[in-house]
């Protein structure tokens, strides 16, 4: 949601009804901040983190959801801030469970990030010459990525020699060179 009224303010130049979306949305961003930092300092359990969200951020929740069902009725539906607000109830609730388990989040960010590597190697891909060049690519990107979601640095000194023993081995291994038969197959 959030993303959709950042784009009516900036396009806007600072639409008040979007600042007033955004800064709704901030609060909830405050709370997890606060909350997310006492759960990681081990001040609070799993469940009393969820507890002391669920108190502090749903009433801002249902008055996102009341300021959106207010300015629905008021603001033309094909406007880009009634475009954002139709999106927005749309979404609502699913966006309003993040309060209900300890891993859900206010957003999707974590999710995007660990995707993106993905999408520019996927990109990428299409440059390979071989089916079994790209293969071996998305094996790579998918071995770093898991290395960093794991919290492991993926080309510190012991992986990049792992990696230079492998790709020497694949390098110089001849089933896995293209030959013209394998190309015309």
């Amino acid at each position: 949601m959030r993303r959709e009224f950042h784009e009516v303010y900036s396009v806007n130049e600072g639409s008040p009804l979007a600042e007033a979306m955004l800064s709704m949305i901030r609060s909830l961003y405050a709370i997890e901040r606060r909350l997310r930092a006492r759960l990681h300092n081990l001040e609070l359990s799993a469940e009393e983190f969820v507890r002391r969200r669920k108190v502090e951020a749903e009433p801002i929740m249902k008055t996102i959801l009341a300021w959106l069902r207010e300015k629905e009725e008021s603001l033309p539906p094909r406007s880009p801030l009634g475009k954002a607000i139709s999106y927005a109830l749309g979404q609502y609730a699913r966006a309003s469970r993040y309060v209900e388990h300890v891993l859900l989040s206010p957003d999707n960010n974590l999710v995007e990030n660990a995707i993106r590597p993905f999408i520019v190697g996927r990109k990428n891909w299409y440059f390979s010459n071989t089916p079994a060049g790209a293969e071996a690519s998305a094996k790579l990107y998918s071995l770093i990525e898991t290395a960093k979601a794991n919290g492991h640095y993926p080309l510190g000194p012991g992986t990049a020699l792992t990696l230079h023993a492998t790709f020497s081995r694949i390098l110089t291994d001849s089933s896995y060179r293209s030959t013209k038969g394998r190309l015309e197959n």
